[in-house]
């Protein structure tokens, strides 16, 4: 027997998350639809940074916006306090 039941989570930086729990012989597996909230920013970068960024991100099939957040949220963890 198969049984779905789908839950809508409100959760820090997520607006919504799908939650689909599907119990199946008696295994529980659980699938997550995350949808981040973003907006629009203009910034100005170096042309041969834009140039790096833009191969690194071919070379590992990802967006070139998705490299440029996960750059800046790695720097942003890692970055060493001033104080």
């Amino acid at each position: 027997m198969e049984h779905h039941d789908t839950y809508m989570v409100s959760s820090g930086r997520y607006t919504s998350i799908f939650i689909c729990v599907i119990i199946k012989r008696g295994v529980i597996k659980l699938f997550e639809i995350k949808k981040t909230s973003s907006s629009n920013k203009t910034i100005r970068m170096p042309d041969s940074l834009i140039e790096k960024l833009e191969r690194l991100a071919a070379k590992n099939d990802i967006s070139f916006n998705q490299l440029v957040i996960q750059c800046c949220e790695y720097a942003i963890e890692n970055l060493v306090s001033q104080n």
